[in-house]
């Protein structure tokens, strides 16, 4: 009696797993970059005594320079804030695009860092 609603449960909960892992998977898709993307970094980083809602979220642009493994990629900084390659996260990226008011835009047209 034991042995068998021991393997009832075992099947529960094995079931319940493939269940949870095929639901997660649709909340969350797989994301993927090439090396040599131009991507932006989320940080957690805020200036004490401001309002988070006005703050940046995203610091940019980072490029990639290789694939750790299928969730975390080293990015580097373009604009010189570190100079340190850091493994981060594939939740932490997002793709960067260049906005045309952006005051960026002169820093790049100077370095010419997104020219082929």
């Amino acid at each position: 009696m034991l042995t068998r609603s021991l393997g009832t449960s075992t099947q529960n909960i094995v079931r319940q797993h493939q269940l949870d892992k095929t639901q997660d998977e649709n909340k969350h898709p797989f994301v993927s970059y090439d090396v040599g993307d131009h991507l932006k970094l989320r940080t957690f980083l805020r200036q004490i005594g401001k309002g988070d809602k006005l703050q940046a979220k995203y610091f940019g642009p980072y490029t990639t320079t290789e694939e750790d493994n299928e969730l975390n990629y080293v990015v580097i900084a373009l604009c010189g804030i570190k100079e340190n390659e850091d493994t981060v996260h594939t939740s932490r990226l997002a793709p960067y695009h260049v906005s045309w008011n952006s005051s960026f835009e002169n820093y790049v047209n100077v370095h010419g860092l997104f020219e082929n």
